[in-house]
């Protein structure tokens, strides 16, 4: 009877019982890391993805308002979308170099 307590208090270090949604399931310690560490990629990735777009769109959206009110039509916009662009992917530099260290 010892021996079996002994085993089970081994085994629940190593299992957890999550429910979820009513139907419990079985996750070991490892998956809870692999699960712990794909969240964390997928909001990396995300954070990337959404201070890739902002800054393009901020320089775009510059560029065109700049242009609508001095009259220098492509001209703005072009510049404005190249640095919105350069700055991107100077942020998703920082992103990697930070991950890196």
């Amino acid at each position: 009877m010892q021996s079996l307590r002994m085993n089970l208090q081994q085994f629940s270090g190593i299992i957890f019982i999550v429910s979820e949604g009513g139907h419990g399931f079985l996750m070991t310690d490892r998956g809870k890391r692999h699960r712990h560490g794909v969240l964390r990629a997928l909001s990396f990735s995300s954070q990337i993805g959404f201070t890739l777009v902002s800054c393009v769109f901020i320089g775009v959206f510059s560029g065109k308002y700049l242009d609508k009110i001095l009259g220098t039509s492509p001209w703005l916009l072009l510049l404005f979308s190249l640095l919105g662009a350069a700055a991107a992917f100077w942020s998703m530099f920082r992103f990697v170099k930070k991950k890196q260290s």
